[in-house]
């Protein structure tokens, strides 16, 4: 009798007894015990299961099972018993076993653990390994299938508490529970095996149906791994990009460790240029990034923490901003063409590895001599376009230089999954950087503390005079006068930029030039302010001035300008995890402070930090 109570049918009995007997006399050679929160790159993969065509001789030849799991109804949420597909191991882990072809959604954040056989979840092809994986899946976006591509497939879902449920609700609620279902000890919810998209009810979940990428993801994967391929990846925003660049370094990635010893270590290095939302780098930012674990979440949940022995990090990353076609000049390009000159530099380090370029709408329309000289940088072998227009607009400026090289251009159709809008996502992915915390191990944290009442992780630089930790203030876009500097640099987030000894010697000799009392705003170079706050006026526009060329400076994250204390020449900034301003106080380089243009639609602001103070507040009362 199953612990569920249902009577069992004969086809159910005759099974039960052949499992027993199997039991009794072998144990099953692809069952591999988890090391708890273990790194990819010192696993070592335990089965021999590959990803076959069926043979149609499934022990359950003759029944009809499409799938175990019932569709979701109105609930959105079903609670299993105990039975041969699903065992409730605890209240916080089930056990899954699938056959091939079948497949299962989460909501919620759960490790994954391939015990037998091998599944396919967000691109990546998994088989039974002694790893564990993260896996992040919020209403708000659409919800990664796990699929078994094996005879049989058995996997193990267990509670992930790393602190991102607990961040404080800025607008959005219930993302990581159903809807209609009362919260769980779990923090995951197994659900049904598909969702059909119902205009009438958008309370329903959605599922990540990746089915028209899996043949490119196949020919990406049979690629020959000594001839490590380049990928440009464009498309429209909103039109599935950024899933599309996670499943093929996923696919990647899973690909060598499924490979051999030699291959493991290559990762993939992925060249981010895209601002709105990058994957990993905080908004604004272009990074080049070093991957060596499969990500299986949307980008506010894959924050990189600070860099600790051997894991995926960010090599280098520049702040640009809010970014349009339309602002784009010389010291972009030059900070673009400083990342790809890096990126020829680790190929050494990292031979072998798979490169992929996202390629955002603001570099559609740069002219034919820019995009030759960034061609000739970014080498690629293929282009994927996420538009399937013959005239689209988001291949222009590559299509003629593709032709005339032996690059394949890839077009398919533009796919949108989520359900959040961009304003909120790029709140929650700001939300996400600031409240991450730096660990004693390679895995992130997050605190739900409110970002302006951690004051342990603040940190007081100078500005008031030659030898000052803060050299300069650069006000990007809008006109801003002097006068109100200040009011557009308290309270609000900015970039801190290091800098190297030739750039603090420029900005120097452009104040010693001007005189540290000094407020004529039509002398080039730095203005002091009535509150000695060192603004940046170059000559001309800004953005055609922009100060520090990119190899003489990196951006090392972003802070927001708590207090500026006048008398003492000092500003207050509460920064995250990676901005180790710490360190600023005991070396001599100075910094830069960038203020973001604040946009019409409210990105760049702190009011989202604001809200958290409330509802702390809010909830504290309510106790």
């Amino acid at each position: 009798m199953p612990a569920n109570g249902g009577r069992l049918s004969a086809v159910a009995r005759q099974r039960l007894v052949r499992e027993v007997q199997s039991t009794a006399s072998t144990s099953s050679p692809t069952t591999v015990l988890p090391v708890p929160e273990a790194n990819l790159s010192e696993t070592t993969s335990t089965s021999k299961d590959q990803v076959v065509e069926s043979d149609g001789s499934s022990e359950d030849e003759g029944l009809q099972t499409p799938n175990q799991f019932a569709t979701l109804v109105e609930a959105s949420a079903v609670h299993f018993s105990s039975s041969r597909e699903i065992e409730q191991l605890t209240d916080r882990s089930v056990k899954i076993k699938l056959s091939r072809g079948q497949k299962c959604v989460v909501l919620g954040t759960y490790t994954l653990w391939v015990k037998q056989g091998s599944i396919s979840v967000y691109g990546a092809i998994l088989h039974a390994t002694t790893a564990v994986y993260r896996v992040y899946a919020p209403a708000t976006h659409a919800l990664p299938s796990i699929e078994a591509m094996s005879s049989s497939a058995e996997l193990q879902l267990d509670s992930l508490n790393d602190g991102i449920r607990e961040l404080p609700y800025v607008g959005l609620r219930g993302m990581w529970v159903p809807f209609g279902v009362k919260p769980s000890t779990s923090s995951f919810y197994v659900l049904g095996h598909s969702f059909d998209q119902n205009p009438k009810a958008p309370r329903q979940l959605r599922e990540l149906d990746i089915t028209c990428w899996k043949s490119l993801l196949i020919e990406f994967s049979r690629a020959d791994i000594s001839k490590p391929r380049r990928i440009l990846i464009c498309g429209r925003r909103s039109s599935g990009l950024s899933t599309l660049v996670r499943c093929i370094f996923n696919r990647f990635l899973a690909r060598q460790f499924a490979g051999p010893d030699s291959a493991r270590q290559r990762g993939v290095i992925l060249l981010d240029l895209d601002t709105n939302m990058p994957e990993f780098a905080p908004p604004g930012m272009i990074s080049l990034v070093h991957i060596i674990t499969p990500v299986f979440g949307p980008p506010f949940a894959n924050s990189l923490p600070p860099y600790r022995g051997r894991s995926s990090r960010i090599l280098a990353k520049h702040f640009l901003g809010d970014l349009e076609t339309r602002d784009l000049v010389n010291w972009h390009i030059d900070r673009i063409s400083g990342l790809l000159d890096l990126e020829k530099n680790f190929r050494v380090e990292f031979e072998g590895a798979p490169v992929l370029v996202t390629c955002p709408k603001w570099l559609n329309g740069i002219d034919n001599t820019t995009a030759s000289k960034l061609w000739m940088k970014m080498s690629p072998s293929d282009i994927v376009c996420l538009d399937s227009g013959p005239m689209s607009t988001h291949l222009g400026p590559w299509k003629s230089l593709a032709e005339r090289g032996n690059c394949r251009i890839h077009q398919i159709p533009a796919l949108v999954f989520d359900k959040i809008s961009p304003v909120r996502e790029h709140d929650l992915q700001m939300q996400s950087y600031f409240h991450l915390r730096p660990t004693p191990i390679n895995h992130p944290f997050w605190n739900d503390t409110p970002v302006l009442a951690t004051t342990h992780e603040s940190v007081a630089l100078t500005y008031g005079d030659d030898g000052a930790q803060i050299s300069v203030i650069v006000l990007l876009g809008g006109h801003v006068a002097p006068e109100d500097t200040y009011d557009a640099l308290e309270g609000n987030i900015v970039a801190v930029v290091a800098l190297n000894a030739q750039s603090a010697t420029d900005a120097a000799c452009d104040l010693s030039a001007i005189g540290a009392n000094s407020h004529d705003g039509d002398r080039s170079g730095i203005y002091r302010t009535e509150e000695d706050l060192p603004r940046w006026q170059g000559q001309g526009e800004l953005e055609r001035s922009f100060p520090f060329p990119a190899e003489h400076s990196c951006c090392l994250g972003l802070a927001i300008v708590q207090k500026i204390d006048i008398p003492n020449r000092k500003i207050t900034l509460s920064n995250a995890a990676d901005l180790q301003v710490h360190g600023i106080q005991e070396q001599d380089s100075p910094v830069a402070l960038v203020v973001p243009k604040a946009t019409t639609d409210g990105r760049f602001r702190t009011a989202w930090a604001q809200k958290e103070m409330h509802i702390k507040k809010s909830d504290s009362q309510t106790k």
